[in-house]
């Protein structure tokens, strides 16, 4: 009985020590990276944006400057919403006229800037000129502002103190980008 016995553990013990053995097996699978493919926005600080389009002889064109303080931008595009934003509209290139507004919705698909709450927009070329509204638009290829609830136009030429031509409050205008031009409908 002592040699079943033996022969008992001997068995016990082959079978436990080979069930401890190191086995060959898979490499522990990496975890999957997640891609946020559906995250709609990126919310940030401190955020300037630049739009331009390259021309056929390879140089940039610049539309538009955007500063604002905070925001959520869009995956991958250089629109979203702006928080206390500022920003300078261009006209071949060159500076036109600078903004600012509480809160700017830039659509660069759309090719259109979207400004609301407190907005004004000032003349860089030539100077002078100041409209102030509660919305603006800003449409890229017709070289247009749209400028929507209590609006006012005012031209100050450089050197002067007061006004020389003052228009308002409208509810709505149309004006170039200068602020030269511009009709109430």
């Amino acid at each position: 009985m002592q040699i079943r016995y033996c022969a008992l553990i001997g068995v016990i013990l082959a079978v436990s020590i080979g069930g401890c053995r190191n086995k060959p097996s898979n490499p522990p699978k990496k975890p999957k990276v997640q891609v946020h493919k559906d995250l709609p926005a990126i919310e940030s600080q401190g955020i300037s944006i630049t739009w331009s389009e390259k021309q056929p002889d390879g140089t940039a064109k610049r539309l538009i400057d955007l500063h604002a303080e905070t925001g959520e931008l869009s995956k991958g595009s250089q629109s979203g919403i702006l928080n206390r934003a500022t920003g300078k509209l261009y006209k071949e290139s060159r500076a036109r006229a600078r903004f600012s507004g509480d809160v700017v919705n830039a659509s660069q698909e759309k090719r259109k800037v979207i400004a609301t709450g407190h907005v004004t927009v000032w003349s860089i070329d030539p100077e002078g000129g100041i409209l102030n509204a509660n919305k603006v638009t800003y449409f890229i290829d017709k070289d247009l502002v749209l400028a929507e609830g209590n609006v006012t136009i005012e031209y100050t030429p450089p050197g002067m103190k007061v006004p020389l031509a003052y228009g308002g409050p409208v509810s709505r205008m149309t004006v170039n980008t200068e602020l030269k031009k511009f009709h109430i409908p």
